[in-house]
């Protein structure tokens, strides 16, 4: 008998479980719950006050797992709220504790500290995220990866003949980046080649359907501003990084890579597999075709940039498959040209959405183009332009949705909290960015005048590129991008929202209304764009 079996004890347990009818056993886990409540949230928190403070949840080994998968935004938005202060909290995700950060400091603790905290954990898993087997590629997380290499010194790969320093071949493509994308004559060359891409697609995607609304007329063209940005750039981008070979073997390529890019915030999600079947089937739209175009001779592709060219070959020669080397190019393909786009949205947006500053912006722009030359002034743009890089900064800092992520490897304090080894740690910017410590009693409100008043110093809590040795080395180019696209509109078409007005502005001037940003999925890098903010432009005549 089960009494007899289980013993005594548990064998009274089950007799007297057998005897409760369903309201009492209902009682029975409520009672249990209560106790698990109290002891988890209330006593736990008193004998342990050096740990972050658990943000309560109902389900016990379930944790926030759900509402993670659900709404990671949301889930650590209402966390802040429940929890109000700067103090870290600790969420439990598929059992494991993730460590919420909300200040500079804390901020600073992980960049200043790499030993303690690491950030490889974050790459291997979107390097999972992306079908590249651990297995391969550990190997470029190896130390000194010269002594992998067994072939002669005619074909060594550049982790062994330019790699005085032994760096493993993570470490030498994050120097790799730094040396295409940060000024200097290799960034001159890839941004000379992507400027003078802009400047003729920026004109070609107005009568393209996927962009156009309406057909031409007498009152203007009715254009999707989202999608006008995000296919100019990411073709541009890809013309300048890849070349315009790819399109010979796949014509649609830059739609096949949104289609995919519209799925890829599944991956920093970190959304099981199960669930994301339709970004693995539209990644490999994107493999195949990289695949083939990597296997042509070089002289076929002859505009490969050198970035892409040295990584896929030092990929290939450190293990990695033909199919892995094309996945990670999609991974560079996706930081070129991931924020931009969505940055050309918010920054142009907020800009149209006052008719003052459209007309002061479109004045100081216009000073940057040369009639000799019939061009933009790059130079000019950058550095000669304050309230546009106001307008830049603002929206940088309001639509900045990306987090600093790290993994502690040993147990260390941040603040007067303990962070124990295998804790993960993530600090979502809008934290800081939108603090009203930091940034006043207006730190939610768009004001691009905060960075022009005088004696302005940027405040310690801004860091919309990250920071520490993780600086994005894209941000210039970013920048460049998106200054040329806008300075070209304001020039050569009249622009206006099409949608509500509202009084509300300086001197009541009356504005459109910015849209809202979708809160579902934030961007990996940069909040989404609403898709539906439509703007009807008419040709200027200069």
């Amino acid at each position: 008998m089960l009494s007899q079996s289980l013993g005594p004890c548990f064998g009274q347990f089950y007799l007297s479980l057998k005897a409760f009818n369903p309201s009492s056993l209902a009682i029975f886990i409520l009672v249990l719950w209560l106790i698990w409540r109290v002891w988890t949230f209330t006593i736990i928190p008193k004998l342990r006050p050096q740990d972050p403070v658990v943000l309560p949840y109902a389900l016990p080994l379930i944790g926030h797992t759900i509402s993670w998968l659900w709404n990671r935004t949301q889930l650590v938005e209402n966390g802040g709220k429940r929890l109000p202060g700067d103090f870290p909290f600790a969420l439990y995700i598929g059992g494991k504790r993730l460590i919420v950060i909300r200040t500079p400091d804390g901020i600073k603790a992980m960049w200043n500290d790499p030993k303690s905290f690491t950030f490889d954990f974050y790459m291997i898993g979107i390097i999972e995220a992306f079908g590249i087997s651990p297995s391969r590629y550990s190997l470029a997380f190896e130390d000194n990866p010269a002594k992998l290499w067994k072939g002669g010194d005619s074909d060594a790969p550049h982790f062994v003949k330019e790699n005085p320093a032994k760096r493993r071949l993570v470490s030498l493509q994050e120097k790799w980046m730094k040396d295409a994308l940060q000024p200097g004559a290799k960034m001159e060359a890839v941004s000379k080649i992507f400027m003078e891409h802009i400047k003729h697609l920026v004109p070609v995607y107005v009568s393209d359907p996927r962009v156009a609304v309406a057909g031409s007329r007498n009152d203007g063209d009715l254009v999707n501003l989202v999608r006008w940005g995000r296919y100019v750039l990411a073709d541009a981008g890809t013309k300048a990084f890849l070349g315009p070979e790819i399109f010979d073997i796949d014509p649609d390529f830059v739609q096949n890579y949104l289609d995919w890019e519209d799925l890829s915030w599944k991956i920093p999600y970190g959304h099981p597999k199960f669930l994301s079947k339709d970004l693995f089937q539209a990644e490999e739209v994107l493999v195949q075709p990289l695949m083939k175009y990597f296997a042509l001779d070089p002289t076929q592709r002859p505009n490969l940039n050198w970035l892409f060219d040295f990584m896929q070959s030092d990929q290939r020669k450190i293990g990695l498959t033909a199919h892995d080397t094309a996945a990670s190019a999609i991974i560079m393909l996706w930081a070129v040209h991931l924020n931009p786009g969505r940055l050309f949205f918010w920054t142009l947006t907020h800009i149209l959405c006052s008719p003052s500053l459209t007309q002061k912006i479109r004045d100081e722009t216009n000073l940057a183009f040369d009639l000799a030359t019939n061009t933009f002034s790059i130079s000019h743009l950058m550095n000669s332009c304050p309230l546009a890089t106001a307008t830049w900064h603002e929206a940088l800092r309001l639509y900045a949705s990306s987090s600093v992520v790290r993994t502690c490897e040993s147990t260390t304090v941040i603040g007067d909290k303990t962070i124990k080894a295998g804790d993960r740690l993530m600090s979502p910017l809008y934290f800081v960015h939108r603090s009203p410590h930091i940034w006043g009693d207006d730190a939610q409100d768009f004001n691009e005048q905060r960075w022009l008043k005088e004696g302005f110093k940027t405040p310690k809590g801004y860091y919309p590129f990250g920071g520490g040795h993780m600086h994005c080395p894209g941000r210039f180019l970013a920048k460049q991008e998106v200054f040329l696209f806008i300075a070209t509109v304001l020039r050569e078409w009249d622009i206006e929202p099409v949608g509500e007005k509202i009084q509300g502005g300086v001197g009541g001037e009356v504005r459109w209304k910015v849209p809202k940003e979708p809160k579902k999925h934030a961007g990996a890098g940069v909040s989404d764009a609403n898709e539906d903010f439509l703007v009807r432009i008419t040709k200027r005549y200069n």
